[in-house]
């Protein structure tokens, strides 16, 4: 307050009479002015909430008319690869024609919007035709330059090739197509009053999705008269109900297989709660139960107890089992058998004839008739003779 003295001061003496009151103002306004300025600022400084309140107010009444924010899009330059800031000419064109198609918006307004939204090179494209040239010849040059070249019949061909993805909506597919099939319309591919028709044909031999074919009925649309064929609009929102139909009622069926177990869970749970008497609360009815476990806990420790010494009791009688039965293995067990004897230890195979068969004599010196029986039978000994141990002997 005493650093505001003064400013009251200066107020108290600046006060001129009635009659004076008007031919003073001019000449003290500024003086004044300052003086509550000054006032203000250390007696009663304004809150922040209430300067901004003003700025605002000043900035929304006194700023200059400029063009609506509807026709504000993004800028196109041309460049390649395209900045992240910018988008391609095909959404940018849209944009453009909204522009011309704007009867609100003058010639000029159109032309502003559509320099303000070029970028080099695509600028020096439009302004090649002059800087007053109407915004339709901006669009054509523009056209030239990055707009598609290919015919729309070569566009319609490619339509028709165009399927859904692995992975991909039926949505998205037939969003997809929407923007192929305008492409066709606007380059004179097809006529416009057929774009729903084509729409519906090629959603149909594209999609992959049976059931909801099936469910939404669209191939009887396709072939009745009597049905009128949805717009755009119309089908994405048929499809999208039913995709989202259908992912619920996937969620549904998840969330219930899953909670299958914990149901039976539940269940026994709720089994137990109705056994409780009604007369005794849950506490103690916990707490009785608790008792009986430990008690139970008691019984099968004292049970097991008696069990290890009956088992410990009967040990030395196992012991003696074990020796007697240790014993028996060892006299009953067989003897190593012999080793084979080697291919070309012949000493005990006796010698016979290869013609009859018989030990008495050789071949040389064999009379008898052939016996090839007899023979094969004796080699067949002496092979295993030869290559088999003899069965192992037991002692008594």
């Amino acid at each position: 307050r005493a650093t505001s003295t003064p400013a009251l001061g200066v107020k108290t003496q600046s006060t001129p009479g009635p009659r004076s009151t008007a031919a003073c103002d001019d000449s003290h306004a500024p003086k004044a002015k300052q003086a509550l300025d000054a006032d203000s600022l250390l007696v009663d400084p304004v809150p922040a909430e209430v300067q901004r309140v003003i700025v605002e107010h000043i900035v929304k009444h006194d700023s200059p008319m400029h063009t609506p924010s509807a026709f504000e899009f993004r800028s196109f330059s041309g460049n390649s690869p395209k900045p992240p800031n910018e988008v391609e000419y095909r959404v940018w064109r849209l944009r453009a024609k909204q522009v011309l198609n704007d009867s609100a918006l003058s010639e000029g307004q159109q032309r502003r919007v559509f320099l303000d939204s070029l970028a080099s090179p695509a600028l020096n494209v439009a302004l090649s035709i002059g800087s007053q040239a109407p915004p339709k010849d901006y669009l054509d040059e523009l056209d030239k330059a990055y707009g598609n070249v290919t015919g729309g019949e070569e566009l319609y061909i490619q339509y028709l090739e165009t399927h859904q993805n692995s992975g991909e909506k039926a949505s998205d597919y037939l969003r997809r197509l929407q923007t192929l099939l305008q492409e066709v319309v606007d380059g004179n591919g097809i006529p416009r009053s057929d774009f729903d028709v084509q729409l519906l044909k090629q959603f149909l031999r594209g999609c992959w999705d049976d059931s909801l074919i099936a469910t939404l009925h669209l191939k009887e649309i396709v072939g009745s008269a009597h049905h009128v064929i949805p717009t755009f609009s119309e089908l994405l929102f048929k499809i999208r109900t039913y995709e989202k139909e259908s992912q619920l009622k996937e969620m549904r069926r998840r969330r219930y297989m899953s909670g299958t177990s914990t149901k039976v869970q539940a269940r026994t749970l709720v089994a137990t709660d109705d056994c409780r008497p009604s007369g005794i609360p849950p506490t103690a009815l916990d707490a009785c139960t608790r008792e009986q476990l430990e008690e139970r806990i008691r019984q099968l420790e004292a049970e097991l107890m008696n069990s290890s010494s009956a088992a410990n009791s009967q040990s030395p009688k196992s012991d003696k089992t074990r020796q007697k039965l240790s014993h028996r293995t060892k006299i009953h067990n067989p003897a190593p058998p012999t080793p084979a004897r080697l291919p070309g230890d012949h000493k005990r195979v006796g010698k016979f004839c290869y013609n009859c068969g018989e030990d008495s004599h050789m071949l040389p010196q064999c009379s008898n008739p052939t016996n090839a029986i007899l023979v094969q039978k004796k080699l067949c000994e002496r092979h295993s003779c030869m290559y088999e141990a003899p069965a192992p002997t037991v002692p008594s």
